[in-house]
């Protein structure tokens, strides 16, 4: 089960992952995409999972609450995006002990370690073959895992309170 939670736009780039998952059912007929938001590109991303014939492989969830929930299920997270802040969903994910394989850009950078706690790739045929590994080796999942586990502590917000209140202590003359 794959993972990525994100409003569907075009920044956020799905398409991607349609991509991606049409060359991954070749190899593995059960996998399952779980695509988490809405957004102003749900109906062609529908449009594109019926015409590649993904329904069965990727189910659209819509917004939820149950975020936490969702990515207990995840074996892997992957996220597509063109551009990024610093992507709390990737955070999040960090945080619940998941890999990540994430689309090269400086917010992915911020979080994603490349072979430490996942993978920051920069092409379709790139993505397709990090989900591959990740998908064939558990124990590289458990590390990169565990990794990213590690990596979310850094921006717990007591964490980062304390940093802004030393920024600001260092200014307050």
């Amino acid at each position: 089960v794959l993972t990525y939670v994100a409003e569907l736009n075009k920044n956020k780039n799905q398409l991607l992952l349609i991509e991606m998952m049409d060359e991954l059912k070749k190899y593995i007929k059960d996998i399952k995409l779980l695509l988490v938001g809405d957004g102003i590109y749900i109906k062609k991303y529908k449009n594109e999972v019926k015409k590649r014939n993904l329904q069965k492989n990727i189910i659209f969830l819509g917004k939820r609450k149950d975020i936490p929930e969702i990515l207990a299920i995840t074996d892997i997270y992957v996220a597509s995006s063109i551009r990024e802040g610093l992507p709390l969903n990737i955070m999040e994910a960090m945080y619940m002990n998941l890999p990540v394989v994430a689309y090269d850009n400086r917010g992915h950078r911020e979080l994603v370690e490349n072979k430490v706690n996942g993978y920051i790739v920069t092409s379709k045929k790139d993505l397709v073959e990090k989900v591959k590994i990740l998908i064939s080796d558990k124990n590289l999942r458990y590390d990169f895992g565990k990794k990213s586990k590690e990596k979310s502590s850094n921006y717990k917000s007591e964490k980062i309170i304390k940093q802004m209140e030393k920024i600001y202590m260092k200014y307050d003359n």
